[in-house]
């Protein structure tokens, strides 16, 4: 049986070659923006143009990269290829998140230090999408910045395996019906996943937004906690339910 410490770093490889090349394109876009830029308008305000086209581009780059790791994500189900890997469905499906919260861990880090680097350059006249206007939150950003980061990540996995339950329905559902019932109920689960997303989305960023935007973080210890257990059981719920879809329903046709 292959192990996930083997499996992980093959499905990273070709993550990495992904990231990589939207890395360098998104790199492209910003010298070839800031270029033309400061042709036009000269180098009066090249330090705001240029902290504004590495703020534009990537953001961009960010949905991109996530669009691009979720689409790994949902081949590895219906492909033959890695279903007949000698690995527990489990494991595969494990090994597969694994890899993608890695790889965009990844570039959450070159993104990091890029907008680092452009600070120092126009120095120290990055503008950042949030103002951080509470003094008491830089006391407590030992505390408070790696809980953000693990919620981020909480949350990023939390809409791709929502992303995952909707897809391995869908063609669990293309087994059983013909293709007009097919089609309805494609569109109501549509529907009621964009619902669940939005709502997932908004209540992160409600509890983002009171964690750090507030003045003292008022955010309680226990309001935290809940928080993170209600994230866990539900994506706890939502794997259990992608591997049984993936067991009992899901057929390789790729």
């Amino acid at each position: 049986m292959t192990n996930m410490t083997r499996l992980i770093p093959t499905f990273l490889k070709e993550r990495f070659k992904a990231v990589n090349r939207l890395i360098m394109l998104m790199l492209t876009a910003i010298v070839a923006t800031a270029v033309v830029q400061l042709f036009t308008n000269g180098v009066s305000n090249w330090e705001t143009s240029l902290t504004g086209d590495v703020s534009f581009w990537s953001g961009i780059a960010f949905f991109v990269i996530f669009i691009r790791l979720a689409s790994f994500n949902e081949h590895i189900y219906v492909n033959d290829a890695f279903r007949l890997i000698p690995i527990s469905d489990t494991k595969l499906y494990l090994s597969s998140y694994s890899a993608s919260a890695l790889a965009f861990l990844y570039y959450g880090v070159i993104s990091a230090v890029l907008h680092g680097l452009v600070a120092f350059v126009t120095k120290g006249q990055l503008q950042v999408n949030f103002h951080i206007e509470s003094s008491f939150f830089w006391s407590s950003a030992p505390v408070a910045v790696p809980m953000i980061i693990v919620f981020f990540f909480l949350g990023l996995l939390l809409v791709w395996m929502t992303i995952s339950l909707i897809h391995l329905i869908m063609v669990s559902i293309a087994a059983f019906l013909p293709v007009g019932r097919q089609r309805l109920i494609r569109g109501v689960l549509y529907v009621v996943v964009s619902v669940v997303i939005i709502r997932v989305v908004m209540g992160l960023f409600q509890l983002y937004s009171q964690f750090v935007m507030t003045s003292g973080l008022q955010l309680n210890g226990t309001s935290v906690l809940l928080a993170f257990l209600s994230v866990i059981i539900v994506l706890i719920l939502e794997s259990a339910a992608n591997v049984l879809l993936m067991k009992r329903f899901v057929e390789t046709a790729l």
